[in-house]
């Protein structure tokens, strides 16, 4: 199974040479024997065709022939490996370097605009330093106020890459499908133009991606305190065995309910999302992200991860999302309700599983988040919502095996009504966590302090 898995890969990749000089070697893997064996197996078969069948000799001229016919295969090895050098590390193919069809769009990059005008020049500065000439920077203007359109437009002077396209307001998701519906990459990615990325993000992601064909491609990603000015790292899914990349359907599932949502960290192949009816929700104002990311990785093949902190997700932002804390936070029942039926078609168990998994971390956060007068209401919506898919044993077997066993207590005062005491015991847990962090903090302060002392 193995090795018909590798020769198909290795045909794929044939097949994108000959397509847009794209090649990634089987060199320095076990199928390296093949090159040894099909370059001699080459030389006979022309020798045989030419000398054996239309001049009907024997051996007189075969080293002659053997020599034309090496020649031959070896200057074709040559012309395909040009285009790509692959180093391995642990048997993996990793891309260093492509060389892609200049009139082919092989990325397409989505940014809804909508008030930025802020932080929007940070954000171009950052994400147009690769000078790729295969990629798109396609922001769509959903009906902004301000004047982030303009800004665009005098980027978009020095740099043809950049495309602007306006519409009326329809919320983040509708932006998001806007673009989706008229990108050209090969793959496809959603950026926040209210956030900044490492200079080299896209180029890594996208390598990462064409080293093995894989469906979706992701980094590590920093959060930006923007009245601090100070960054944290976000620990997420960036080891062993996402890294190498992963076909294993149990391992990429997991991601649903393991991996934050973060869906401007990576990137797409756009033939997958197209295949499984993958797009984003336009009545949903809010979160559209969460159904998008649970989708994607419900039916994804194939994943491999970015071992670096490349995104830069600004908070303290006001009008953000993750900011709201009144019946804003409602808009998640819709979106499970979307979710509930999306899954469900899939008749998978296991799919149920982690959307009840999913379910449960985001409404407690919400009950920890939302304003005390609407505790109730959120925390009663909450009970039916997980009622769907488990009864209240198979949820509390799920929250202690994926979620925790101290949120058991905070589950059980939710489903016995007890609204004001689940907010409570989340409130000081939340306030644990936040002082654990502190002390943390000030103790690597310190050891800083030590350290240039010394």
């Amino acid at each position: 199974m193995r090795f018909a898995k590798e020769m198909r890969k290795y045909w794929k990749f044939a097949y994108y040479a000959a397509k847009s000089d794209l090649r990634a070697e089987v060199a320095n893997s076990y199928l390296n024997w093949l090159w040894w064996i099909l370059e001699p197996l080459s030389s006979m078969l022309i020798y045989t065709i030419v000398f054996g069948i239309v001049f009907k000799t024997e051996e007189k001229y075969f080293p002659i022939f053997v020599f034309i016919a090496i020649t031959v295969w070896d200057f074709f090895s040559r012309c395909l490996s040009s285009s790509v050098r692959v180093i391995c590390i642990h048997n993996k193919k990793d891309v260093l370097m492509w060389k892609g069809a200049s009139e082919d769009i092989e990325l397409s990059v989505i940014f809804p605009v909508y008030n930025v005008a802020k932080y929007i020049s940070k954000c171009l500065e950052t994400v147009t330093q690769w000078k790729a000439p295969y990629v798109e920077f396609m922001f769509v203007d959903d009906g902004s106020p301000d004047n982030s359109a303009e800004i665009i437009k005098e980027y978009q002077k020095e740099d043809s890459r950049i495309k602007l396209i306006q519409k009326e307001n329809g919320g983040c998701a509708s932006a998001r499908k806007k673009g989706l519906e008229l990108a050209r990459g090969r793959y496809v990615g959603f950026f926040d133009p209210d956030d900044f990325s490492a200079e080299d993000m896209y180029k890594k992601l996208f390598s990462k991606a064409i080293s093995g064909d894989y469906e979706v491609a992701y980094c590590g990603y920093n959060q930006y305190f923007e009245n601090s000015n100070t960054i944290e790292r976000v620990t997420d899914m960036l080891g062993e065995p996402y890294v190498y990349g992963v076909h294993d359907d149990r391992l990429i599932k997991q991601l649903m309910y393991c991996l934050r949502i973060a869906i401007w960290r990576e990137i797409y192949k756009r033939e997958f999302l197209i295949k499984n009816q993958i797009t984003f929700y336009e009545d949903i104002r809010r979160f559209d992200d969460l159904p998008f990311k649970v989708e994607v990785y419900a039916r994804a093949k194939s994943v491999i991860a970015v071992p670096e902190y490349l995104y830069y997700y600004r908070l303290e932002r006001p009008g953000q999302d993750v900011s709201c804390d009144d019946e804003r936070l409602y808009v998640h029942f819709p979106i499970f309700q979307y979710l509930d039926d999306y899954i469900g078609k899939i008749k998978d168990r296991r799919l149920l599983d982690y959307l009840q998994v999913i379910k449960i971390q985001t409404h407690l956060w919400a009950v920890g988040k939302i304003q005390k007068k609407y505790v109730k209401t959120y925390v009663k919506k909450m009970k039916e919502d997980l009622q769907k898919n488990a009864g209240f044993l198979r949820t509390l077997l799920l929250i202690y095996r994926y979620v925790g066993k101290k949120e058991i207590w905070t589950y059980i005062l939710a489903y016995a009504n007890c609204a004001y005491m689940c907010k409570r015991r989340i409130t000081k847990q939340e306030l644990r966590e936040k002082k654990m962090t502190k002390k943390q903090v000030i103790a690597l302060q310190r050891l800083k302090e030590l350290e240039g002392n010394g």
